[in-house]
């Protein structure tokens, strides 16, 4: 499964790190009498940075509309499965089409914060998609992402 990932928060970085695991990403056991207690735990789960096919932080525009929102979005290769990551409303409704024009199958749009996606823009997105032929999924938060109906994003959950 080859994966892109845009994203404006740097919850994004977060979710990359999780996804390539890093050494020295997991800092939970900092806490801890400088890491004595640290038993590298994390680094059980593995790397999937084999998946990614790209990554890019897309800065986020400062008007409240944008003219022409697909012309800020990065050069998306052609992979199975977009994450998009509080991207400003405007560029999340373009995202849909550049997505589709590229052969992109799946689209996910987390949401650890309610200012990330609205509910009425996750309607909007839901629709296009399923207009579009992509599957998507919008789980809040990001964790309650749950085998469904959609291949795709099934197989990402199973990685």
């Amino acid at each position: 499964m080859e994966i892109a990932v845009l994203y404006s928060d740097p919850y994004g970085e977060r979710f990359v790190g999780n996804l390539v695991n890093f050494y020295g990403f997991c800092t939970a056991c900092e806490p801890y009498e400088q890491k004595l207690y640290c038993d590298f735990c994390r680094y059980l789960y593995g790397s999937y940075a084999e998946n990614i096919e790209a990554v890019y932080k897309v800065e986020k525009p400062t008007a409240v509309m944008v003219d022409e929102p697909e012309r800020l979005l990065p050069e998306v290769p052609s992979c199975d499965l977009v994450v998009a990551i509080a991207l400003h409303p405007d560029l999340m409704l373009s995202l849909p089409e550049v997505l589709a024009s590229k052969g992109v199958k799946a689209l996910i749009t987390p949401v650890e914060d309610p200012a990330w996606l609205s509910p009425g823009l996750r309607r909007q997105l839901e629709r296009i998609c399923t207009e579009l032929g992509l599957e998507y999924a919008a789980p809040k938060p990001f964790c309650s992402l749950d085998v469904g109906s959609h291949e795709v994003i099934n197989g990402f959950i199973r990685l």
